[in-house]
């Protein structure tokens, strides 16, 4: 029983960082960032066999919550047809980027014409029509995604009073995980500026913000919300 018993708290002593990313995890979904959902219950139950069984339920009362948000786009009207176009482009664009490759080898390297064939590397107009489908199904499938994320971006802002419940029940499920981190950085006498979070939010209990930044679109055009670090009190 003893030997379980130091077993036990060896795997918390890992969990600090398992910790910070569920806490992270859940803060981006509070502002709707659903790509932090994945493997989150994964996670959960994780931590829940590394001891920390209360965590469990934490998972337990906001996995609806997870799962609304989530879901969220799909509910916005023409998304799923547009996602759908998108696929068909992404797929589209591949494989013209393929026969792109095929074609310009053709003509280019020697030692491939035997086996593509002399008619296809020397027929210019078949290279010219790939190049143009190369360029507009990548372009394509781009404006897409640009047109499927404002679209859910305003169907966000219509219904905010709608997801307002979820969002609020995700900040206490957060502020639940935070306190657990506190706790065990201070039973295990560790640096909290070893165990820094990120988050979108900074109106937690217990954190202490040691940076904020403004995220820039392709490294030039400032985004219109912030990023913070912080650390446990």
């Amino acid at each position: 029983m003893a030997k379980e018993t130091r077993q036990g708290r060896g795997r918390k002593d890992d969990a600090l960082i398992p910790l910070t990313d569920v806490i992270t995890s859940l803060d981006s979904l509070r502002a709707l960032r659903r790509r932090s959902s994945r493997n989150l219950d994964e996670k959960f139950r994780r931590l829940g066999e590394m001891g920390y069984s209360d965590l469990r339920k934490v998972w337990w009362d906001v996995d609806d919550d997870v799962t609304a948000i989530v879901d969220m786009p799909l509910k916005a009207e023409g998304v799923p047809r547009m996602i759908r176009w998108n696929a068909y482009l992404r797929l589209a664009s591949r494989i013209a980027m393929i026969l792109l490759v095929i074609v310009i080898s053709a003509r280019f390297v020697w030692a491939w014409r035997p086996y593509i064939g002399e008619s296809v590397g020397g027929n210019l107009p078949l290279i010219i029509a790939v190049s143009i489908a190369c360029v507009a199904t990548i372009n394509g499938e781009i404006v897409m995604d640009f047109l499927i994320r404002r679209r859910i971006v305003r169907y966000e802002m219509a219904t905010e009073d709608q997801y307002s419940k979820h969002v609020a029940r995700l900040k206490i499920a957060t502020q639940k995980v935070i306190t657990v981190l506190e706790r065990e950085i201070k039973r295990l006498k560790k640096n909290p500026n070893d165990f820094p979070i990120m988050l979108f939010f900074p109106d937690y209990d217990k954190i202490t913000v040691i940076r904020t930044r403004t995220p820039r679109s392709m490294g030039i055009f400032k985004k219109k919300f912030k990023v913070y670090t912080a650390i446990v009190k």
